[in-house]
């Protein structure tokens, strides 16, 4: 719907025709902290405050009557085995391993960590398990004996570790503090392999993972943004990804390493492209209250997310990609503002050509986050508002006839 504006343009909004919605599926009686997809694609692990690690039927929407773990205490984090045999998780200062198939403990609860364990992760061959605790420390324990393999817990920050993570190849593994800094380490020596941590968040670094070349480490801080690093000199490529209102508390890798998805307190899950410039695809999946934790299925044809309110979303990938048609055609730009002068209508983060429009268009209000304001001029640039000499962005004319028959669709069915 046309709008006048203080500055003379008339301005639209678009929405994406299809709205996104997940299906919920409810069991737990408290928060969800970290989830977790099984091999098979079909179920799904949960770890929550009420005590126990959950396993759901994805296709179903339900719970297996029996949870994989009941414990006294917070449960806060939860991992599959590279074999898709092994589950672990931890509970208070506690970590758990179970049983895919029967979901029964395997061996005695590992005990070492003087409070709680905020984060578990397998290395790739299977034969370690790594834990982040809020005692400053990390351990990494033998998988079958259930030791620890440097005989006892070493600190790697000046505050609680939030997050731990093998690199691909096992060698290394990288943490991430509320010191604000993500340091990696060799697994072999548990030294440190940079020389100083990475240390440009301005916020604690909730989750720290590595790209699936291992090239890269990925991070997501309560700066609101997410980080890209070079694993090897801890240098920063690109920049921060911004977006979010509220810190980010999870965050998660696509198997085919393009994509992350991100978790936040401003109740939205939202996506990005690992490819510089890091651009945010689509809208955010929103949730009706603040968000932990956000996995992949192996498959790719889910997203499960979950956090305070106790339920767990399942979103199809497939929808995804509908309310963003360009993702998978090299474009992989939101296509948020509308700005309408003289009957000419130009997207700002897409494109920047007017199209001719009828003089009465109706298209629904957008539900992203506001974008800065653009003018359009004669000669078809798009420039920030006030700065009507700076060239922002003027695709190639292929890209740009596939985006004008795309608004003239949405036009025709409007």
């Amino acid at each position: 719907m046309l709008s006048p504006s203080d500055d003379g343009l008339d301005k639209v909004d678009l929405e994406w025709t299809k709205q996104l919605s997940a299906k919920i599926i409810t069991g737990h009686t408290s928060s969800i902290r970290s989830a977790a997809f099984l091999r098979d694609s079909k179920r799904a692990l949960t770890a929550s405050w009420d005590g126990t690690v959950k396993m759901w039927d994805i296709v179903k929407g339900e719970a297996f009557e029996r949870p994989v773990v009941e414990h006294n205490s917070y449960m806060l984090a939860v991992a599959v085995s590279p074999d898709g045999t092994r589950i672990a998780s931890s509970g208070g200062a506690t970590v758990f391993i179970s049983d895919v198939a029967t979901r029964n403990l395997v061996g005695s609860p590992m005990e070492g960590h003087s409070s709680w364990v905020n984060s578990v992760s397998f290395s790739p061959d299977g034969k370690k398990l790594a834990s982040a605790s809020d005692d400053k420390t990390v351990i990494i324990w033998d998988t079958e004996s259930g030791s620890m393999l440097f005989g006892s817990p070493f600190q790697t920050h000046v505050s609680l570790v939030r997050s731990v993570s093998f690199s691909p190849d096992g060698e290394k593994f990288v943490t991430a503090s509320n010191d604000n800094t993500i340091q990696i380490w060799e697994t072999r020596t548990g030294q440190p392999a940079l020389t100083q941590p990475i240390t440009s968040h301005s916020g604690g670094v909730s989750c720290a993972l590595w790209s699936k070349d291992g090239k890269q480490i990925i991070s997501s801080s309560f700066d609101q943004t997410i980080g890209f690093w070079d694993s090897e000199s801890g240098a920063q490529i690109g920049r921060p990804c911004k977006g979010h209102t509220a810190a980010i508390w999870g965050l998660a890798i696509s198997p085919n390493g393009k994509y992350i998805a991100s978790a936040s307190f401003d109740n939205t899950v939202r996506l990005w492209d690992t490819k510089i410039p890091h651009q945010q695809i689509g809208a955010p999946l929103q949730h009706d209250d603040e968000v932990y934790c956000v996995a992949f299925s192996p498959d790719e044809r889910y997203i499960i997310s979950a956090g305070h309110d106790s339920r767990v979303y399942i979103w199809e990938t497939s929808n995804i990609t509908a309310l963003h048609p360009y993702m998978t055609e090299g474009l992989q730009k939101k296509i948020e503002p509308l700005i309408v002068e003289k009957q000419k209508v130009s997207s700002f983060d897409t494109t920047s050509p007017a199209v001719e429009v009828p003089e009465q268009i109706n298209i629904p209000k957008a539900q992203s986050p506001a974008p800065m304001q653009a003018d359009v001029r004669v000669d078809n640039e798009v420039s920030k508002s006030g700065e009507k000499t700076d060239l922002v962005y003027s695709p190639p004319i292929s890209r740009w006839k596939k985006l004008k028959r795309w608004i003239k669709g949405l036009l025709r069915r409007g």
